[in-house]
């Protein structure tokens, strides 16, 4: 695992928003809290309600980091609650690696990290999300948020929407999301499929100018 290099004052001037984190564990929080704050600046709630509250009230975030202690419910509902609020990444932190709680992480749009973590993997997903935040405008997320709405989209596939319509390339989307270059592959397909596209440029100009498409 490398570590993050690069001018991290300028990476939390270029994101304006923050990344929320929702831990129980003084500890836990106070760590996530500093590997954040390395490229972005971060907000902390020590309990589901604060960062319910944060999400429901408060201003966008750029990505959210949900503690799967003491609830793994919790988790999963702060996830699907970021992705219907705000369509940002969002990161379980679970105690173990439960199949049961990965497969529902993923369902809700979000990845998953089993403890013990690494500050850099923390790092390195803060820094992928904030730098897809900063290259995503209000406009191009309400796009894709709009498509989504019309056909139905899962929230992996409305990440992929996101995506593309901010002109990055599908190579630099594999990191963007975490994801292997299969799962990628396969998200895709049905993606396009779905959208009655042939390639992410023509989905994306299909979430901008929807009224051109006769798909959706």
């Amino acid at each position: 695992m490398s570590v993050i290099t690069g001018d991290r004052s300028e990476a939390r001037t270029a994101c304006a928003a923050s990344v929320l984190i929702v831990a129980q564990d003084p500890a836990q929080g106070h760590a996530l809290r500093t590997a954040c704050e390395r490229v972005a600046r971060a907000q902390w709630h020590g309990d589901h309600e604060g960062g319910t509250r944060a999400l429901c009230e408060g201003p966008r975030v750029a990505a959210v980091l949900a503690s799967a202690r003491p609830s793994s419910e919790h988790a999963i509902e702060l996830a699907r609650l970021a992705r219907a609020r705000f369509g940002c990444p969002t990161l379980v932190i679970g105690a173990r690696s439960s199949h049961d709680l990965v497969h529902a992480a993923f369902d809700a749009g979000a990845s998953f990290l089993s403890e013990p973590f690494s500050l850099e993997q923390i790092e390195r997903f803060v820094q992928r999300a904030t730098r897809q935040h900063a290259s995503t405008g209000a406009g191009e997320r309400d796009a894709a948020r709009s498509l989504a709405a019309r056909v139905a989209l899962t929230p992996r596939e409305l990440q992929i929407v996101e995506l593309a319509v901010s002109g990055m390339r599908r190579r630099d989307m594999r990191e963007a999301l975490g994801v292997t270059e299969s799962t990628l592959k396969w998200h895709i397909r049905a993606l396009l499929h779905k959208c009655g596209a042939t390639n992410l440029t023509e989905l994306a100009r299909l979430a901008l100018r929807p009224e051109s498409s006769g798909a959706v």
